[in-house]
């Protein structure tokens, strides 16, 4: 019991240096960019050594890569949240409220986007990054879009792989306008009425 106890602790104290690391690194990226953070300032700025940064992550691309999870789970949180309080509602309505919400979350939380979007190719390179980010994209957007099809709720007509990448793709570009902007508010009311209509183009023709 007494060995059982000690290890849980130890793994308990780990994954809480880990979350300090993580949260310390996705900071300095979103301030200062990928290539001008070091492993030396990320440990320093923890109030950590070296040591232990590198005996959770082999290098920095590692670092990025947990700090990516990290930002997108935050927004993965918020729109779980957005569809648990939408289960009586039409489920496109509720996609469509989601992708709004996280635009509006760029004026509130500018540092995700620019350390999962604009970080992400200089990070990882441009291939790299565009694979995770539309993995991501389809275990966000992909599959509930998936699953409408399936239902009758989206247009048989699309291939939903293509339309997550391309939307993936549109609602970065909208989120970087909004945090270069000067009137970021100003940039989200003029971004959310395209990302509805671009959504509304999903839906099944009426019948007459």
């Amino acid at each position: 019991m007494g060995k059982h106890r000690a290890g849980t602790e130890r793994a308990q104290q780990a994954e809480r240096t880990r979350e300090r690391l993580v949260e310390t690194a996705c900071r300095l990226f979103a301030l200062d960019g990928f290539a001008a953070t070091s492993m030396d300032a990320i440990a320093e700025a923890a109030g950590m050594t070296k040591g232990a940064l590198y005996h959770h992550f082999p290098d920095k691309r590692a670092v990025y890569v947990a700090c990516y999870h990290a930002a997108h789970l935050r927004l993965a949180e918020t729109i779980d949240s957005i569809a648990m309080d939408g289960r009586d509602r039409d489920p496109m309505d509720v996609f469509v409220e989601g992708a709004v919400v996280f635009l509006r979350s760029v004026i509130t939380e500018p540092w995700i986007v620019a350390l999962a979007v604009a970080e992400g190719p200089v990070a990882l390179g441009t291939a790299d990054w565009s694979a995770l980010d539309n993995e991501f994209a389809w275990t966000t957007m992909g599959s509930h879009l998936y699953r409408m099809q399936e239902r009758g709720m989206v247009r048989a007509d699309v291939d939903i792989a293509a339309v997550t990448s391309i939307f993936n793709a549109a609602i970065n570009e909208a989120a970087m306008r909004i945090v270069r902007a000067d009137d970021p508010t100003e940039a989200f009311e003029r971004a959310a009425p395209a990302i509805r209509a671009m959504l509304a183009g999903l839906r099944p023709p009426t019948s007459a």
